[in-house]
Protein backbone atom coordinates (compact mmCIF):
# COMPACT_ATOMS: atom_id res chain seq x y z
CA UNK A 1 0.00 0.00 0.00
CA UNK A 2 1.42 3.37 -0.75
CA UNK A 3 0.28 6.47 1.55
CA UNK A 4 1.65 9.64 1.71
CA UNK A 5 0.41 13.41 2.95
CA UNK A 6 -0.49 16.54 1.59
CA UNK A 7 1.75 18.95 3.04
CA UNK A 8 1.85 22.67 3.14
CA UNK A 9 -1.43 24.71 2.23
CA UNK A 10 -5.14 22.82 1.57
CA UNK A 11 -6.18 25.43 -1.41
CA UNK A 12 -7.41 23.06 -4.08
CA UNK A 13 -4.53 24.45 -6.74
CA UNK A 14 -1.86 23.00 -4.21
CA UNK A 15 -3.73 20.15 -3.76
CA UNK A 16 -3.62 19.51 -7.43
CA UNK A 17 0.06 20.45 -7.80
CA UNK A 18 0.94 18.20 -4.82
CA UNK A 19 -0.85 14.98 -5.79
CA UNK A 20 0.75 14.81 -9.38
CA UNK A 21 4.07 15.70 -7.65
CA UNK A 22 3.53 12.84 -5.88
CA UNK A 23 2.33 10.50 -8.52
CA UNK A 24 5.47 11.41 -10.67
CA UNK A 25 7.93 10.75 -7.20
CA UNK A 26 6.14 7.30 -6.87
CA UNK A 27 5.54 6.38 -10.38
CA UNK A 28 2.30 5.42 -10.12
CA UNK A 29 -1.36 6.35 -11.41
CA UNK A 30 -2.78 6.58 -7.58
CA UNK A 31 -1.97 7.01 -4.29
CA UNK A 32 -3.53 4.27 -1.72
CA UNK A 33 -4.33 6.30 0.97
CA UNK A 34 -3.71 10.10 0.74
CA UNK A 35 -3.85 12.46 4.12
CA UNK A 36 -3.98 16.00 5.25
CA UNK A 37 -1.03 16.22 7.31
CA UNK A 38 -2.39 18.03 9.34
CA UNK A 39 -5.72 20.39 10.42
CA UNK A 40 -5.64 23.88 8.13
CA UNK A 41 -8.83 25.91 9.80
CA UNK A 42 -8.00 28.75 7.33
CA UNK A 43 -8.93 26.65 4.65
CA UNK A 44 -13.03 25.15 4.81
CA UNK A 45 -12.61 21.74 5.44
CA UNK A 46 -15.90 21.77 2.68
CA UNK A 47 -13.08 22.58 0.44
CA UNK A 48 -10.80 20.42 1.01
CA UNK A 49 -12.80 17.36 1.54
CA UNK A 50 -14.65 18.19 -2.11
CA UNK A 51 -11.00 18.23 -3.72
CA UNK A 52 -10.10 15.04 -1.92
CA UNK A 53 -13.77 13.40 -3.03
CA UNK A 54 -12.58 14.69 -6.29
CA UNK A 55 -9.33 13.04 -6.54
CA UNK A 56 -11.16 9.86 -5.36
CA UNK A 57 -13.52 10.24 -7.92
CA UNK A 58 -10.70 10.94 -10.59
CA UNK A 59 -9.03 7.68 -9.54
CA UNK A 60 -6.31 9.49 -8.25
CA UNK A 61 -6.54 8.59 -4.35
CA UNK A 62 -8.21 5.12 -3.39
CA UNK A 63 -8.83 6.13 0.83
CA UNK A 64 -8.90 9.59 2.55
CA UNK A 65 -7.01 10.07 5.70
CA UNK A 66 -6.33 12.84 8.29
CA UNK A 67 -3.72 13.66 10.70
CA UNK A 68 -3.69 15.30 14.26
CA UNK A 69 -7.20 16.23 14.12
CA UNK A 70 -9.34 16.67 16.88
CA UNK A 71 -12.81 14.79 17.62
CA UNK A 72 -14.30 18.20 16.51
CA UNK A 73 -12.40 18.33 13.46
CA UNK A 74 -13.39 14.78 12.59
CA UNK A 75 -17.07 15.38 13.08
CA UNK A 76 -16.61 18.16 11.04
CA UNK A 77 -15.08 16.33 8.05
CA UNK A 78 -17.59 13.67 7.94
CA UNK A 79 -20.37 16.00 7.35
CA UNK A 80 -18.86 16.35 3.67
CA UNK A 81 -17.58 12.64 3.10
CA UNK A 82 -16.07 9.46 4.29
CA UNK A 83 -12.50 9.62 6.64
CA UNK A 84 -11.22 6.27 6.15
CA UNK A 85 -8.19 6.98 8.56
CA UNK A 86 -6.60 8.45 11.24
CA UNK A 87 -2.91 9.75 12.54
CA UNK A 88 -2.58 10.81 15.98
CA UNK A 89 0.13 10.81 18.51
CA UNK A 90 -0.58 8.45 21.07
CA UNK A 91 2.10 6.24 23.07
CA UNK A 92 2.47 4.82 27.04
CA UNK A 93 3.69 8.48 27.89
CA UNK A 94 1.28 10.44 26.06
CA UNK A 95 -2.11 9.27 25.60
CA UNK A 96 -4.36 12.35 25.25
CA UNK A 97 -6.05 10.45 22.03
CA UNK A 98 -7.83 8.13 24.31
CA UNK A 99 -9.92 10.89 25.46
CA UNK A 100 -11.88 11.57 22.37
CA UNK A 101 -10.20 10.79 19.42
CA UNK A 102 -9.57 7.10 19.43
CA UNK A 103 -13.21 6.47 21.09
CA UNK A 104 -14.61 8.95 18.15
CA UNK A 105 -12.96 7.26 15.08
CA UNK A 106 -13.80 3.46 16.72
CA UNK A 107 -17.25 4.63 17.03
CA UNK A 108 -17.40 6.31 13.11
CA UNK A 109 -15.34 3.32 11.57
CA UNK A 110 -12.23 4.93 11.13
CA UNK A 111 -9.06 3.69 11.32
CA UNK A 112 -6.44 4.65 13.36
CA UNK A 113 -2.68 4.35 12.09
CA UNK A 114 -0.59 6.01 15.61
CA UNK A 115 2.40 8.55 14.88
CA UNK A 116 5.20 8.46 17.59
CA UNK A 117 4.90 5.01 19.57
CA UNK A 118 7.91 5.70 20.97
CA UNK A 119 7.26 9.01 21.81
CA UNK A 120 9.42 10.75 19.76
CA UNK A 121 12.22 8.58 21.40
CA UNK A 122 11.09 8.49 25.16
CA UNK A 123 10.57 4.85 24.93
CA UNK A 124 13.66 3.56 23.09
CA UNK A 125 15.65 3.43 26.25
CA UNK A 126 18.51 5.20 24.67
CA UNK A 127 18.32 8.52 26.48
CA UNK A 128 19.58 9.54 30.25
CA UNK A 129 18.20 13.56 31.71
CA UNK A 130 21.59 14.97 30.46
CA UNK A 131 21.25 13.53 26.76
CA UNK A 132 21.94 16.66 24.54
CA UNK A 133 20.08 16.12 21.09
CA UNK A 134 21.88 17.35 17.72
CA UNK A 135 21.31 20.93 16.63
CA UNK A 136 18.34 20.91 14.52
CA UNK A 137 16.60 18.69 16.36
CA UNK A 138 13.36 19.45 17.32
CA UNK A 139 13.67 17.57 20.71
CA UNK A 140 15.79 20.69 21.79
CA UNK A 141 12.52 22.90 21.71
CA UNK A 142 10.10 20.78 22.92
CA UNK A 143 8.58 21.11 26.16
CA UNK A 144 8.30 17.40 26.81
CA UNK A 145 12.14 17.06 26.97
CA UNK A 146 13.48 19.60 29.16
CA UNK A 147 14.34 19.57 32.35
CA UNK A 148 12.30 17.79 35.12
CA UNK A 149 9.82 16.82 32.40
CA UNK A 150 12.52 15.21 30.80
CA UNK A 151 13.45 13.50 33.86
CA UNK A 152 10.20 12.27 34.68
CA UNK A 153 9.26 10.50 31.95
CA UNK A 154 12.73 8.67 31.55
CA UNK A 155 12.57 7.63 35.19
CA UNK A 156 8.88 5.73 33.91
CA UNK A 157 10.62 4.34 30.95
CA UNK A 158 13.01 3.00 33.29
CA UNK A 159 10.60 1.21 35.05
CA UNK A 160 8.91 0.31 31.53
CA UNK A 161 12.06 -0.99 30.35
CA UNK A 162 12.25 -3.39 33.52
CA UNK A 163 9.48 -4.93 32.97
CA UNK A 164 9.59 -5.70 29.05
CA UNK A 165 13.04 -7.49 30.28
CA UNK A 166 11.24 -9.25 32.66
CA UNK A 167 9.46 -10.32 30.02
CA UNK A 168 12.44 -10.66 27.69
CA UNK A 169 11.57 -8.13 24.99
CA UNK A 170 12.70 -4.94 24.78
CA UNK A 171 11.07 -1.51 25.63
CA UNK A 172 10.94 -0.64 21.73
CA UNK A 173 8.89 -4.08 21.20
CA UNK A 174 6.56 -3.04 24.70
CA UNK A 175 5.93 0.31 23.15
CA UNK A 176 4.93 -0.77 19.82
CA UNK A 177 2.66 -4.21 21.63
CA UNK A 178 1.01 -1.81 23.99
CA UNK A 179 -0.08 0.75 21.51
CA UNK A 180 -1.40 -2.24 19.15
CA UNK A 181 -3.43 -3.74 22.08
CA UNK A 182 -5.89 -0.83 22.41
CA UNK A 183 -8.92 -1.91 20.27
CA UNK A 184 -9.58 1.17 18.12
CA UNK A 185 -5.92 0.84 16.99
CA UNK A 186 -5.86 -0.67 13.54
CA UNK A 187 -2.11 0.13 12.88
CA UNK A 188 1.09 2.47 13.95
CA UNK A 189 4.26 4.17 12.55
CA UNK A 190 7.64 3.31 13.62
CA UNK A 191 10.17 4.67 11.94
CA UNK A 192 13.22 2.61 10.83
CA UNK A 193 16.30 3.04 9.43
CA UNK A 194 17.97 -0.33 8.88
CA UNK A 195 16.23 -3.62 7.30
CA UNK A 196 17.19 -4.81 10.31
CA UNK A 197 15.12 -2.36 12.36
CA UNK A 198 11.76 -2.91 10.02
CA UNK A 199 12.10 -6.73 10.58
CA UNK A 200 12.35 -6.02 14.46
CA UNK A 201 9.24 -3.41 13.70
CA UNK A 202 6.65 -6.35 12.44
CA UNK A 203 7.88 -8.49 15.00
CA UNK A 204 7.07 -6.17 17.89
CA UNK A 205 3.68 -6.53 16.77
CA UNK A 206 3.51 -10.19 17.47
CA UNK A 207 3.35 -9.87 20.92
CA UNK A 208 -0.03 -9.67 22.30
CA UNK A 209 -0.36 -8.62 25.84
CA UNK A 210 -2.69 -9.77 28.22
CA UNK A 211 -5.44 -7.76 30.08
CA UNK A 212 -3.34 -8.66 33.46
CA UNK A 213 -0.16 -7.35 31.69
CA UNK A 214 -1.66 -4.24 30.47
CA UNK A 215 -3.18 -3.37 34.40
CA UNK A 216 0.09 -4.16 35.65
CA UNK A 217 2.08 -1.57 33.29
CA UNK A 218 -0.64 0.76 34.68
CA UNK A 219 0.50 0.24 37.79
CA UNK A 220 3.56 0.76 37.12
CA UNK A 221 2.92 4.27 35.28
CA UNK A 222 0.81 5.15 38.40
CA UNK A 223 -1.11 8.01 36.05
CA UNK A 224 2.01 9.36 34.77
CA UNK A 225 1.32 10.92 31.43
CA UNK A 226 3.13 13.54 28.95
CA UNK A 227 0.09 15.39 28.28
CA UNK A 228 1.82 17.53 25.73
CA UNK A 229 5.26 17.02 24.42
CA UNK A 230 5.51 20.14 22.45
CA UNK A 231 4.02 22.13 24.91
Amino acid sequence: MLATKLSGDHSLEHMNEAIENSLRALDTDYIDLYQLHGPKPEYPIEDTMGGLLRLKEQGKIRYIGVSNFSAEQHAEALQYGHVDSSQPMYSMLVRTAEEAVLPFCQANGIGVIVHSPLAKGLLTGKYTPDHKFPDGDERNWMAGFQGERFADALRVADKLKAWAESQRHSLFELAIAWTLANSAVTSCISGAKTPEQAIQNAAAADWVLTQDALRELDQIQDGFRVLNLHH
